[in-house]
């Protein structure tokens, strides 16, 4: 005797639905799925009764598909929880300090600086341009360099505009220039950005670095 083995159209329907909504569903089409059990026994041809092996094959299929519909929910329960805490890792970078070697803002408060000088110098620059790449200052550093605040004057003293800044590191030999390097810098945070690459930081500069080439991270000043 041949016995259906299909789905309820009401259990298909069931896995575009909620998680409460497919427990309902799979809990109302079990009791449906044992009425048909039941109604097969009590109808089946005495003369041709229904195989053990066919119940076997009908259940197989029902715990096959209930076992489906739980695992995508679980995995969707899983997706959820991955997706906020890795909202929350990309929040956790706004507002922060970056250490980079990328134009930055400023605001009128001084910038914290970590020039290196090349290999072999014996005298160094600091060199200062603003965003349409004009040298506005220059000061000597010491080699091999430290941590450099910049306080955002030029030569005289006058307080520069506000505005976004490169800061290079020119170092020499003897008087003979032999690298010129962007200086690392402090630069803050503005939106952190996750796709198929990794995660990308856009400075309030609007230079763009990724976390690679990020080598410090501090809170903002006055965070």
């Amino acid at each position: 005797m041949q016995i259906d083995t299909s789905i309820s159209p009401a259990f298909s329907a069931g896995a575009g639905a909620t998680p409460e909504q497919r427990e309902t569903t799979l809990s109302s089409d079990f009791e449906t799925f044992l009425q048909m059990l039941v109604t097969q026994a009590e109808n089946q041809d005495p003369l041709n009764p229904i195989e053990s092996s066919d119940y076997a094959a009908q259940l197989a299929t029902f715990a096959a598909v209930e076992q489906q519909v739980l695992t995508n929910d679980l995995l969707q329960q899983m997706q959820v929880q991955l997706s906020g805490s890795a909202m929350s890792e990309l929040s956790g970078w706004v507002g922060a300090d970056v250490l980079v070697q990328a134009p930055v803002m400023f605001d009128g408060t001084p910038i914290q600086l970590v020039p290196q000088t090349a290999v072999g110098a014996t005298s160094a620059q600091l060199i200062v341009k603003n965003s349409a790449g004009t040298v506005v200052s220059r000061q000597a550093l010491s080699v091999p360099a430290g941590e450099v605040v910049w306080t955002g004057t030029d030569p005289s003293g006058a307080p520069l505009p506000n505005g976004v800044y490169t800061f290079e590191v020119e170092s020499a030999q003897d008087g003979r220039v032999i690298a010129t390097t962007t200086a690392h810098a402090y630069g803050e945070v503005a939106q952190a950005t996750a796709d198929e690459t990794g995660v990308s930081l856009t400075l309030q500069s609007g230079s763009t670095v990724s976390m690679s080439e990020v080598n410090a991270v501090r809170l903002a000043e006055g965070a």
